[in-house]
């Protein structure tokens, strides 16, 4: 299947609209030793960007607060938020809002 893709470098399955909360597919994936995760909040709110092992245990918390509109993109090293190197592996990452929370799949290769 072909996905087209903005001057951004997401892709069209990535587009929700306007009017709602967007997340990306972070870029690079897989990647080592860091990515960025992008996303849109369509007016003021509070967010939080986590980042989870396969179990479910929190591995980081990217960034957390109210943001305005606007679309936002976000450096994760691959560190925890101890500090510590984590593991090859896949990571869910997701963004919480009020009323909801989106998630995507993220691979670190060491």
């Amino acid at each position: 299947t072909f996905l087209s893709t903005s001057a951004d470098g997401l892709s069209n399955d990535d587009m929700v609209g306007p009017g709602s909360f967007n997340l990306y597919q972070n870029y690079p994936n897989p990647f080592n030793p860091e990515t960025t995760i992008s996303f849109t909040v369509p007016s003021l709110s509070e967010i939080s960007l986590e980042i989870y092992d396969l179990n479910g245990r929190v591995v980081d918390v990217i960034t957390q607060g109210l943001y305005s509109e606007g679309t936002y993109s976000m450096v994760w090293d691959g560190m925890s938020i101890n500090g510590e190197v984590v593991s090859s592996g896949v990571y869910i990452y997701k963004l919480i809002t009020p009323d909801r929370s989106i998630s995507k799949h993220l691979t670190i290769i060491r």
